[in-house]
Parts: structure tokens; C-alpha cells; sequence
């Protein structure tokens, strides 16, 4: 929600020096993948197409927004269009199979409530829709798009990863850093 994290846009704009925008995107379960990785897609070609150079733009994501931050830049690629100079990403919930022990380790500690895969009502199922009879869910679940973990992060701009160690996707972050050379994990006792 927009509104309700805009004092939060501002820290970050301030901190940076840096003006800051932040792009309206439409969210599951009233609209499922892909429409906000095209929502935000559109947005940043929007700045690029407004003059600003993608090498000046920092993309940031907080966990489900990490991951379309990050499903984004990999659409940039395959779309062979400029990507951001780097993607900042916070909790980022990089693997929508739900298969990191953090899930489960810190699930009285988070916020984050865990609902295995196989149900419907399962954070990954509402952001992807109604799935037909006989899909291999878990194979849906590791395209590039959905669980950017399982695509080509480590070919990406530069990458600074936020997570908390008692935070249900802990292990998303670290798993992240550990498939991208060049990025810097920054842990919270929290």
C-alpha cells in the first residue's frame, strides 16, 4: 500500500539524496501474475523513455516487491532493453516454492504465516491464480518469473539484499547471495 509506506519512500529518498519513484502496481488476489511485474515493467520504461538512464536508476524491492523487482529485471533481459544500475532488495521473497527452512525455523517469530504450496489459499497460489487439474505445481512455481531464484540473478546489475534472521524468508535472502557473486547480504538480529 502505497500510502501507508510513504513516510518510509521519503526515509529512503532522503538518505539517498536520491528523488525516489514509486510505481502503482495491482496486486493478487484481485490480479495475478504477471500483471504486477508488467505493471512495474511499464514503469520503469516509463523513466527510461522520460530521459532518465537506466544506469541511474536503483530498483527497490520489499519482499513480494523484491521479487518483482527482480522478475522485472529479468524480463528487461529478455526483452534486450537497458537494466537498472542495481536492485536493492529487502526480505525478498526470491522462491515461491516455499522450500527454505526458514519458512518453517521462524514461523513463530514472522509475521509471515506459512501455508504449504499444495493448498490453495498458499501465498504462491494467490499470486499466481487458479491452477488447472494435473500441473506440477512446484515446477510452475520455479519459472524465472515467479521464483526469480531460479533464473539468471547472478548475470545481473549489482544486488544488496536486507533480511532479518528470524524472518520467514531468511533462507531466500541467503540462498539470493549465494547464486549472485556480486552481492552484499546485510543481516539483522531481528
Amino acid at each position: 500500500d502505497t500510502a501507508r509506506l510513504k513516510w518510509h519512500y521519503v526515509r529512503v529518498s532522503q538518505e539517498l539524496g536520491q528523488r525516489v519513484f514509486v510505481p502503482r502496481y495491482h496486486v493478487a488476489p484481485a490480479h495475478v501474475f504477471p500483471r504486477a511485474i508488467h505493471d512495474v515493467y511499464t514503469a520503469f520504461m516509463y523513466l527510461v523513455n522520460q530521459g532518465f538512464q537506466a544506469q541511474d536508476i536503483t530498483v527497490l524491492g520489499i519482499s513480494a516487491g523484491a521479487n518483482i523487482a527482480l522478475a522485472v529485471v529479468e524480463l528487461l533481459r529478455i526483452q534486450k532493453e537497458p537494466e537498472p544500475s542495481r536492485i536493492v532488495a529487502v526480505a525478498p521473497c526470491v522462491d515461491l516454492t516455499l522450500s527454505m527452512d526458514s519458512w518453517t525455523r521462524n514461523h513463530d517469530k514472522c509475521v509471515l504465516g506459512y501455508i504449504p504450496v499444495d493448498n490453495p489459499h498458499s501465498m504462491p497460489r494467490v499470486y499466481y491464480g487458479d491452477v488447472e487439474s494435473g500441473v506440477d505445481v512446484l515446477a510452475m512455481l520455479r519459472h524465472p518469473l515467479l521464483s526469480p531464484l531460479f533464473g539468471r540473478v547472478h548475470t545481473g546489475p549489482p544486488l544488496q539484499i536486507h533480511s532479518g534472521t528470524y524472518d520467514a524468508l531468511a533462507d531466500d535472502a541467503v540462498a539470493l547471495a549465494q547464486r549472485v557473486p556480486h552481492a552484499e547480504l546485510i543481516t539483522y538480529l531481528a
